[in-house]
């Protein structure tokens, strides 16, 4: 049971991110994109919501992508201490490049 949960929880996480990537664009949930909440009218007014929330579906989705790939990787693989450290140092590097890369991104959707 205990090893069963080495995988459960960042296929989990993968999954709700990628939902949530999925939700903000397809039902309009713009709100739960990070600054936009709190926003005024005519600040929301100068941003592309469309295309802003078409940029954080595929950055949730792949870093959701990413979660999941790393939990099924040291679960098949039974990766030993040194190599479970380094995919988890190589995945905070690739996590972070997406973050910073759509936030650099999403200035292009503000007018």
């Amino acid at each position: 049971m205990g090893e069963k949960i080495l995988i459960v929880i960042p296929v989990v996480t993968g999954i709700l991110l990628a939902g949530f990537g999925v939700l903000i664009r397809r039902l309009k949930l713009y709100f739960l994109i990070a600054g936009y909440n709190f926003a005024s009218p005519y600040e929301k007014s100068h941003v592309d919501s469309a295309g802003l929330s078409v940029l954080v579906e595929k950055g949730l989705v792949l870093i959701g992508c990413l979660t999941a790939l790393l939990g099924v990787a040291e679960y098949l693989f039974r990766l030993n201490t040194a190599l479970c450290l380094f995919t988890a140092i190589v995945y905070s590097g690739l996590v972070l490049f997406c973050a910073v890369r759509m936030c650099v991104m999403a200035q292009r959707f503000v007018s």
